[in-house]
Order: structure tokens, then sequence, then C-alpha cells
């Protein structure tokens, strides 16, 4: 209590306890699966090419979005890695066949020339044929950034403290569409989870049919943050 009294008198009124909750709140992720992320919104890519988020769309396979910032010090970089690394084991689904990559930044500072060093240097690590024409990395206007953001409920704020920006770890993956299907938290994404999460989104177009019967078994737990076997499903499939 005493520690909690010093620290209250140390914070500034203007950064109160309430204030720092709303802090905690504008950077969390909250789920919204099931909604569309607009296709009209307007990127840029590594290339300097002015793209639509809808160029992405309706190709047949569903997509990773990674919501990042480039000049991040840490936590990108450990998703991104994550990421890398959980892809690299998916030996089963291929790049540019099953599914797309879509890094967009949300520093509307960071422009194409950023965005095409941290592209190559993933180049170095994710070596998978097709991997430079499946994985994009944009970056675009404040306004077309917030809103595809708010899509997808990541929330981000600037913290002029730590000179950085505050936000959540995490990908999303998008159906082909352009709808939500899936929020992976953190910063590890094993094969498994990956694996179902993808084709979950893909509405069985990719995967095998052991898969798609999986899914009828198996659902994705926030909690533990992988798929777990759904007890309910297997009881009555038993009673029948």
């Amino acid at each position: 209590w005493m520690t909690m009294a010093l620290l209250a008198q140390a914070i500034p009124a203007q950064h109160s306890p309430t204030s720092l909750q709303v802090i905690d709140e504008a950077t969390a992720i909250t789920d919204k699966r099931g909604s569309q992320v607009p296709g009209d919104l307007e990127f840029v890519d590594e290339m300097h090419r002015p793209v639509k988020l809808s160029d992405y769309f309706d190709h047949g396979r569903p997509i990773i979005l990674n919501l990042a910032y480039f000049g991040c010090p840490n936590l990108c970089g450990l998703v991104a890695e994550g990421l890398v690394s959980g892809l690299q084991s998916l030996t089963e689904l291929a790049i540019g066949k099953d599914y797309e990559i879509v890094t967009v930044s949300f520093d509307a500072k960071e422009k194409p020339e950023l965005a095409r060093q941290k592209k190559n240097s993933y180049l170095e690590r994710f070596t998978e044929p097709g991997v430079e024409e499946h994985w994009h990395f944009l970056t675009g206007r404040e306004d077309q950034i917030r809103k595809l953001a708010d899509s997808v409920g990541f929330g981000y704020q600037w913290n002029p403290f730590g000179k950085q920006w505050d936000h959540s770890a995490g990908i999303m993956i998008l159906s082909e569409h352009g709808v939500l299907s899936q929020v992976l938290k953190g910063v590890d994404f094993p094969r498994r989870t990956l694996h179902l999460a993808l084709v979950e989104a893909s509405h069985g177009k990719i995967g095998t049919v052991w898969d798609r019967l999986l899914l009828s078994c198996y659902g994705y737990d926030p909690t533990t943050r992988k798929y777990s076997l759904l007890v309910w499903t297997v009881v009555r499939t038993g009673g029948i």
C-alpha cells in the first residue's frame, strides 16, 4: 500500500492510474472475428507500388496479416521471428499456394525504403520458394492505417515518454475475402496452430480431409493460445 501511495504521488495528474488504464485499453487486441477488412484501403508496397488491400483478396487462399512498425526495438521483431519460425516448420502448406502474408507498418512516418530493408532481412531467413512474391510489406497514411487496425481490433498508441509505439503482440488470419477469421496473440506460433488457423480461414479449400475433420473436433482457445479438443463435440459424436 505504501508503495502504491508513493507511486500515485509520483504520477502527475494527467497520468493518473485512470489514464494509464485507458492507454492499456487503447493498445489491446480486441476480438473482432467475423469483421470485414475494407478492401479499398490504399497503401504503398516495398517496391513503391500503390496497392489496395483488395489486391490480396479473392485469390483462393487466406492471408496472414501482421501489423507492426519497422523501427520497433523489440516486440514487432519477436512477433515476426515467431511467425517465420512457425512457417518454416509448416512444410505441408506453401506460401503463394496456400496462404499470403501482408505486413503493414502502423507508423505513418515509415516509407517503402525501410519496408524493403525489413523484407530483405526476413528473406535471408525465410527462404521458401514464393516468399519474395507473396510476403508484402506495406506503408501508408495514418487514416488508412487506423481504419485497417480498427477493423481487426489492433490497438496502438504513441508513447511520448518511451519515444516508441505501445502495442500488443499477435497476428490476424483473414479469409480470402478479407474477413477476420482468427486472432493469434503472443509471439509464438506453433506449426499446428498456424496450420489449423489457415485451414479454418480457407473454409476447407486448403489442407486435407483429415484437417477438416480435426477442425470439427478442435477449436482455438485464446487462453492457451492453441487449438484444443472440443470435449462436448466429441461426447455428442460418441453418443450418436
